[in-house]
């Protein structure tokens, strides 16, 4: 079996577990297991009940990441064979992660009695993981397609915005996805009644009178799911209808894309009124979650399409003010950030208001990508210098300075505040630490002193504490370890890229260690911080109760990743293998964080 038609296979089967995920809810049979991995303490329990969709699940999804196992084994291997084979092989290596961390939230949703936040964020991850799963499929389906010159037949400024309708059309189908997750989990399926007469109102439970805008928070949930289905419908017929018309002149063969994406999502929203009429019934509620799957897949395919034209008709990347904007938000680094914050919330004490949470989420991704913008617009100069980053928004001149830092201070000015009053004043105060020594004492620093690194680690530490207080509301022993944990982690993993970046990092004339210090002191510093790691990562099981299960989870992931740092030892300076150790090394951290965060929120 070659690797394209394993990965379709790992789709198919990928689906079918997503579409088996939500007739495992439908039915009830969610804690039909009460425990993980096993069943009743039983390896091959009793199949009755609920008892045989939970098991089908779990068999299904194991399944799933023995299939990754293999699609990922099979991308390393072929990985130095070209340049589309070394981009399937990085993108193979995070589905690996993902279906990682997907095992992870399945077995916490259980040890944890369902909880809301973590079922839906359990159901973010797998999307995603699916979503991934049919890129790489894509790339190994199209292979590479590169134009050396533009073709004039083409509107490039309406082609890209095309792209990027599609793009948001996508994206509003998994909020939708993802929003209804929430009002399955949180038990607002019914919140307005059930019947064809609250199809389409709401009979509010406080003032028994339908309408459109109930009181309760599930109530309002529910149909703001429904008054979101509206807006996806909206924005899927304009796609639908926009990119027929210029696929059938350019490209017939795509056309099926987006006449299968209008028809599904008719019958989508057809769907989704059935459920209410027959009280959420077990068959066209699962068909609502296969449908919508299905429509987010076409849209998904449809763009990647897109990607590709955008390949065969100009020699660069075509750009928008859409795709601008994404850049100036840093989305790998956002993405992170968001990550950790909501490690931070899940770990807190207590609970949160699932409402609260989410908006606790956007206030911070919207500092995030205010400092971002700011720090974008700071270094516009610097960019210029370095070749990883000479085609950034503002350094190429693609979006003008003032605009920029318009909506940077515009983020600051209306998210900091906004998180005092909604959440609380600590965290606000730590949003506010975090987002100005990043743009006034870290980014400055970065081209006087290689110290900066000490000083950018600690906004880079600020996040999942900004979670834990987001619920608590005051800092505490567990607070100051995910602190100390993130600020150690970020040391290590900074000198490694400015191993693999030191000529770029030189000609911005950014100080850097191994540019002032010397590749031995880095190699050394890197050792040294790892091993600190290894001693912070085990203080939240001595001093702020974490369990021995992530005390011994701690010990095995930070001891393997301190004796990989040992390994820079036997890499001589000079030789492309020291790139190649660091490169690895960086890798190794980006995975190492997440797994011992992971284990911190499951194994407590």
């Amino acid at each position: 079996m070659n690797s394209r038609t394993l990965c379709l296979l790992t789709i198919i089967i990928t689906y079918a577990l997503l579409v088996l995920g939500g007739a495992v809810h439908n039915t009830n049979s969610s804690l039909a297991c009460p425990d993980w991995p096993l069943c009743y303490g039983k390896l091959v329990p009793e199949l009755k009940d609920g008892v045989k969709y939970m098991i089908s699940h779990r068999v299904i999804a194991s399944l799933v990441g023995l299939f990754t196992i293999v699609l990922s084994f099979m991308a390393y291997r072929k990985r130095n064979e070209s340049y589309q084979d070394q981009k399937i092989y990085s993108y193979s290596l995070f589905a690996l992660f993902l279906v990682i961390a997907q095992g992870l939230m399945g077995a916490i949703t259980v040890t944890y009695k369902l909880p809301t936040i973590v079922s839906t964020a359990h159901l973010l991850t797998s999307l995603i993981f699916f979503s991934m799963l049919v890129y790489i499929h894509h790339l190994y389906q199209v292979g590479t397609s590169v134009q050396t010159s533009v073709d004039p037949e083409i509107n490039l400024k309406s082609f890209a915005r095309l792209r990027d309708l599609i793009f948001i059309t996508f994206i509003t189908i998994f909020f939708q996805i993802l929003i209804g997750g929430l009002v399955r989990h949180s038990g607002a399926g019914l919140s307005c009644g059930a019947g064809l007469e609250q199809s389409f109102l709401c009979l509010d439970p406080v003032t028994k009178t339908y309408t459109l805008f109930p009181y309760m928070d599930q109530s309002a949930l529910n149909m703001f799911h429904r008054g979101f289905a509206a807006v996806t419908l909206v924005m899927v017929v304009l796609t639908s209808f926009l990119s027929f018309n210029f696929l059938k002149l350019k490209h017939k063969s795509a056309l099926i894309l987006p006449v299968l994406l209008f028809i599904f999502t008719i019958l989508q929203i057809k769907l989704g009124t059935l459920t209410i009429a027959t009280s959420l019934g077990t068959v066209p509620t699962t068909l609502h979650l296969a449908v919508a799957i299905f429509c987010l897949t076409i849209c998904w395919k449809l763009f990647l399409v897109w990607k590709t034209l955008e390949n065969i008709y100009s020699p660069t990347p075509i750009h928008s003010f859409l795709s601008d904007l994404a850049d100036l938000a840093k989305p790998k680094l956002s993405g992170l950030v968001m990550v950790t914050v909501f490690v931070g919330i899940i770990l807190a004490p207590g609970s949160i208001n699932v409402f609260k949470a989410m908006l606790l989420l956007f206030l911070i991704f919207l500092v995030v990508m205010g400092a971002a913008t700011l720090n974008c617009y700071i270094e516009r100069d610097v960019d210029k210098l370095m070749e990883r980053t000479k085609n950034r928004t503002l350094a190429t001149g693609r979006m003008s300075n003032a605009l920029a830092l318009s909506i940077g201070i515009g983020l600051l000015v209306v998210s900091l505040p906004a998180i005092a009053y909604f959440i609380n004043l600590v965290t606000a105060i730590l949003a506010a630490v975090a987002a100005f020594m990043y743009l006034l004492a870290y980014t400055p620093m970065k081209r006087k002193s290689e110290w900066a690194v000490y000083v950018g680690a600690i906004p880079g530490a600020i996040p999942p504490v900004m979670g834990w207080t987001g619920v608590t509301g005051q800092m505490d022993t567990m607070a100051w370890a995910l602190f100390w944990i993130l600020f150690v982690w970020q040391l290590p993993h900074f000198l490694a890229i400015s191993i693999v970046h030191a000529k770029d990092y030189d000609a911005a004339d950014i100080k850097v260690y191994p540019n002032v210090q010397g590749i031995p002191v880095t190699k050394r510093n890197i050792v040294l911080f790892t091993l600190i790691l290894f001693i912070v990562s085990v203080t939240p099981f001595y001093f702020a109760g974490a369990s021995k299960a992530y005390y011994y989870s701690a010990v095995v992931l930070s001891g393997v990743f301190f004796l990989y740092s040992l390994a820079g030892y036997f890499v001589q300076e000079g030789e492309s293998a020291l790139k190649i150790w660091a490169r690895r090394y960086f890798l190794g951290s980006v995975f190492y964080l997440p797994l011992l965060l992971c284990a911190m929120m499951f194994l407590n």
